[in-house]
């Protein structure tokens, strides 16, 4: 194992001197400071030191090495001793710091070099405790020589998420840990990397299969350091590392192999008859994990399934509805394999009387949706209606599910409807005259009121069961001529085209702006307004808020003074035509500009 070479600095003393009497007033003469030894050598363990200083002058001691303290700070003119304290060196490699002996009235000084003889590396053992070896997960056993110092451990994938270089697998090691140590704060961390104190018993070492190969090794890399801080916080250790004391080492964990399941994909799929029953659905599985099952879960409790003998088998009871119902199983073993869908689809049975009956009755359409009329033979039952593109049958189940408090797509209702109105998306799909078909199904349902993010309150549904077959209507198509258009009076308004937009030419300051506009196919308690809380006004231009007479078809704009520094002034309204529960809020203007161009400062007077 490679060690880190110890480093040997030498320093050698200078000798200056301090100021004494002149000979004469060109030629000073000069009194050195004499140290006793120019360095000394101090054991690993530390301890006192001193050595003599003779001067002519009052002399000061300092240092900058935290492990050397002075205890004799200062001396006076004459022969003086100078003490010092080292501490232990906790290093493999020899330190060497200096001592500065000082004459500050004439700021000439003298150096000592101490060096420190290194200390024993420390060392670790590191073993694997077979015991508890899985697929993803291994305890680790460490044994340190110093048990004061900090472990550090790494896994392999690790090394090149931050960039590091070297040429070697070694110098990449020793970069990566050294950017560790002086750049980021160390902390414990599952699958990653962790920090401990003194010997670790039954450690985790863990990977997963989407992070790491799944019958592949993890490299654990470990080295000791001296830190300069810890804290605790959530058994977490925090660390800031100051020198490493050992070489970095490199330890393989084999973890056991990972499990595997295979199985026919084309049996997770089965349409079983109305009558109870079961399935049996071979599955393999390869290298078991001791202390681990299959979990199963199944959406419906008319369906049920064991694991035994490699062989799923899935029970189902009798249908006694006259509708198709369907249920879905989750299998998955344990937090190794990932949940394996299987669904059963049970067929209707063909004598049972109905639960529930729909009659759906399309009236006709207008631009925003097609107006029907449902007799239900249940005022107490849910039922959903619905339309959409596509003629062929929908999955009832998971299109109720998908439509759960949704507004302007889906509403459940109870009793018979007179004159209702399915509301269509009238930006995506009634603007281009598609085709629909309209649908509908009794459920069995529970309620519960919720809140929105913006406070709103709505009724969720939880959808147990099909009542009905689905009832469908015959083709309708979406009147479009009715659509209501904003359209704006170009010349009352002083309204100029440019690429699609409106503008307001020439507008003058402390004036008031009338636009005129009119709607075509006028909607029953619809009206213009305003889009959003507020208008863009680049320099608030514009006094409060555009008012808005749908009666008249105005809108008015009080403008103040302008701004003298800008030579440009900026306004946007956008407005959107809609009605009180504002679902029509793609029926909108076309954008509207008001813009102004501040005029040119007069000339200066001419001077007399």
């Amino acid at each position: 194992m490679k060690r880190f070479l110890p480093v040997l600095l030498f320093v050698v003393v200078a000798f200056t001197s301090c100021y004494e009497d002149s000979v004469g007033p060109e030629t000073p003469v000069f009194t050195p400071i004499t140290l006793s030894e120019s360095s000394v050598t101090v054991s690993k363990n530390g301890g006192t030191c001193s050595v003599t200083v003779t001067s002519d002058y009052y002399w000061t001691a300092s240092t900058s090495d935290s492990w050397i303290t002075i205890i004799t700070t200062s001396g006076y003119a004459g022969e003086s001793t100078l003490r010092f304290r080292v501490d232990g060196n906790p290093n493999s490699a020899e330190r060497i710091g200096k001592i500065l002996v000082m004459c500050d009235d004439y700021n000439i000084s003298a150096e000592l070099v101490v060096s420190q003889m290194p200390s024993e590396a420390a060392s670790f053992t590191f073993s694997v405790d077979e015991a508890t070896l899985t697929c993803q997960m291994a305890d680790v056993q460490v044994s340190l020589s110093d048990a004061e110092m900090l472990y550090l451990a790494v896994t392999s994938q690790e090394l090149e998420q931050y960039g590091v270089m070297g040429e070697t697998k070694e110098e990449l090691l020793n970069n990566y840990m050294s950017l560790l140590a002086s750049n980021y704060m160390l902390y414990g961390k599952p699958d990653y990397w962790f920090v401990y104190q003194g010997n670790m018993a039954d450690a985790g070492v863990a990977k997963t299969a989407t992070r790491y190969d799944a019958e592949g090794k993890v490299t654990v890399y470990a080295v000791g350091f001296v830190p300069t801080e810890t804290v605790t916080e959530e058994d977490m250790i925090f660390a800031t590392a100051a020198q490493f004391v050992t070489p970095i080492s490199v330890y393989e964990v084999p973890f056991l192999p990972y499990p595997k399941v295979t199985f026919d994909s084309e049996k997770l799929s089965h349409t079983v008859a109305s009558a109870a029953g079961e399935v049996v659905i071979d599955w393999k599985l390869e290298n078991p994990i001791k202390d681990t099952e299959f979990y199963i879960e199944s959406s419906a409790a008319w369906v049920t399934a064991t694991w035994a003998d490699n062989k799923l088998t899935v029970k189902y009871e009798e249908n006694a509805l006259p509708v198709a119902r369907q249920a879905k199983l989750s299998v998955s073993y344990g937090d190794y394999v990932r949940p394996v869908e299987v669904t059963i689809l049970q067929k209707k049975n063909a004598t049972a009387e109905p639960a529930t009956t729909l009659k759906v009755t399309v009236k006709g359409t207008q631009f925003n949706g097609i107006l029907v009329d449902v007799e239900s033979s249940n005022a107490d039952v849910v039922y959903a209606l619905t339309y959409t593109q596509y003629a062929e049958d929908i999955n009832w189940m998971e299109k109720a599910e998908q439509l759960l408090g949704k507004k302007n797509e889906q509403i459940f209702h109870k009793g018979n409807l007179t004159d209702y109105l399915i509301k269509t998306n009238v930006g995506n799909y009634a603007w281009y005259g598609y085709d629909y078909y309209v649908y509908a199904v009794a459920v069995d349902a529970t309620s519960k009121e919720m809140t929105n993010y913006a406070g709103q309150t709505y009724t969720q549904w939880n959808v147990t069961q099909i009542l009905t077959d689905v009832v469908a209507s015959e083709k309708v198509t979406i009147d479009i001529s009715k659509m209501p258009v904003v359209t704006w009076d170009l010349e009352k308004s002083g309204l100029v085209l440019n690429d699609k937009d409106y503008y307001v030419r020439d507008v003058e300051e402390n004036s008031t702006v009338v636009l005129y506009f009119k709607v075509e196919n006028p909607v029953e308690g619809a009206s213009l307004k305003l889009n959003g809380t507020t208008l863009y006004d680049s320099y608030n231009v514009v006094d409060g808020e555009p008012v808005i007479d749908n009666e008249a078809g105005t809108i008015t704009f009080k403008i103040d003074a302008f701004d003298a520094s800008k030579t440009y002034h900026y306004v946007r309204p956008g407005f959107k035509y809609t009605n009180a529960e504002d679902d029509m809020w793609n029926i909108v203007t076309p954008d509207l500009q008001l813009n102004h161009v501040q005029a040119a400062a007069p000339a200066p007077a001419p001077e007399d």
